[in-house]
């Protein structure tokens, strides 16, 4: 029994409600893996070189479902094995070894880069592309990055007596553009 039927923490009713959903479908991730790569012996071994380019897929991740219809009145939206991301990338090294006389000397570098793409996520369509996280990294700040949009002439800018300098944005650039503005008419006669 849990306080407030129907989800609402006002209501002081008794009732049953489905906690969470048993998943007997659930699965292991899926990964498929590419990995082409190449290893140089040079100059009587003292110059290795390798270099590799990796692609992975995984599928089946498992998943909260977000556009699931609060219509079902599910408290809690069910797992399930769902999304698709890919990650590709190169990785590099080259070894570089020198004897002089009895002491070997070597240098060693590697390199790597890697960008993955979310695929597929169960999620509602935003407005912004910048907004959704299929098409974007993980882990990507979902930020409109605006460069500019200011410039000092947009400000009323005052001196302190210590030099320290005060921004106020100009009353016009308060209020939206005429162009912004939804486009009405109207004649009274």
């Amino acid at each position: 029994m849990v306080p407030g039927l129907g989800g609402y923490a006002t209501n002081y009713l008794t009732g049953v409600v489905e906690g969470n959903f048993a998943l007997p479908g659930l699965s292991w991730e899926i990964e498929k893996k590419l990995n082409i790569g190449i290893d140089l012996g040079l100059f009587n071994g003292r110059v290795d070189l390798s270099a590799d380019y990796f692609f992975n897929r995984r599928s089946d991740i498992l998943l909260q479902r977000k556009t699931v219809s609060q219509v079902t009145g599910f408290r809690n939206m069910p797992f399930q094995n769902f999304g698709i991301v890919d990650n590709r990338g190169i990785d590099a090294s080259l070894v570089l070894k020198q004897r002089i006389g009895q002491v070997s000397l070597s240098a060693r570098g590697n390199i790597t880069y890697a960008k993955n793409k979310i695929k597929e996520y169960d999620e509602e369509p935003q407005r912004f592309d910048y907004q959704n996280y299929t098409g974007n990294s993980i882990g990507d700040d979902m930020l409109y990055i605006a460069d500019g949009l200011y410039t000092p002439d947009d400000f009323d800018i005052t001196t302190a007596a210590n030099g320290a300098q005060t921004y106020r944005l100009k009353e016009v650039c308060l209020f939206p553009q005429p162009w912004s503005l939804p486009v009405t008419s109207s004649t009274r006669t």
